[in-house]
């Protein structure tokens, strides 16, 4: 049991609706609601379709490793899931292994998962390599 002057922002729960298949990032995209409050929200669905829903994303068929790298996931592409397919290979590359937040529900191939020691080493390394390249 937390005191008073324990309790956080960050205390409650997060919500975020997402199309079936599609892996979104809580931090980013979910909705906080504390501890003690109420959420009402309305949901409807807007569809506009551009290209072939095969093709989203990649203005081309199907997905080019020698433009993308390996493909890490079988989950439907969207802009999300190529950044974590980047970063997810940045870590393999220079750790041998991936943090558990970038283990996604469908891989093709099973990874290992990184120690605490390991995250702490690596992460200004990964981080620096795929954020701050060209900065």
């Amino acid at each position: 049991m937390l005191a008073d002057n324990q309790l956080s922002v960050d205390m409650g729960f997060r919500v975020l609706v997402h199309e079936p298949g599609k892996e979104y990032s809580m931090e980013a995209h979910g909705l906080s609601v504390p501890s003690g409050a109420a959420l009402y929200a309305g949901i409807s669905v807007k569809n506009i379709s551009l290209l072939q829903r095969a093709d989203w994303g990649y203005c081309q068929q199907g997905w080019d490793p020698k433009i993308h790298g390996e493909l890490l996931t079988n989950l439907t592409y969207t802009a999300t899931h190529c950044e974590w397919n980047c970063l997810a290979r940045e870590w393999i590359s220079i750790c041998g292994c991936l943090p558990m937040k970038l283990l996604p529900l469908k891989t093709v191939q099973n990874f290992p998962i990184c120690a605490p020691l390991e995250i702490s080493m690596c992460a200004e390394t990964v981080y620096g390599e795929v954020f701050f390249e060209d900065v």
